[in-house]
């Protein structure tokens, strides 16, 4: 049985708990109803982890060529998306 209610939190706080959230691949609802718990006893922090996270890469290298893709890469080809982009808007 769930109990809805209001409550009200400063922004800056809001944000920052939006973002752990984010972070751990949960919810809202999830990551307070979890605080709740540790804070009332129900759970221990140390188990209070989030939800299972995977482990990357999530497609092992089987052979084959490798990329190298390196930051001056993309942002190489970032631009000439861009330009790309540009051109056929003039078009």
């Amino acid at each position: 049985m769930l109990t809805r209610t209001t409550v009200d939190i400063p922004s800056p706080l809001f944000r920052e708990l939006k973002a752990r959230a984010a972070e751990q691949g949960e919810t809202l609802r999830m990551l307070i109803t979890r605080a709740i718990e540790v804070e009332l006893g129900h759970r221990s922090a140390a188990g209070a982890t989030p939800p299972h996270r995977v482990k990357l890469p999530l497609i092992r290298h089987k052979g084959g060529p490798k990329l190298r893709i390196t930051n001056q890469l993309l942002a190489r080809l970032d631009a000439e998306d861009d330009l790309e982009r540009h051109k056929r808007s003039l078009r």
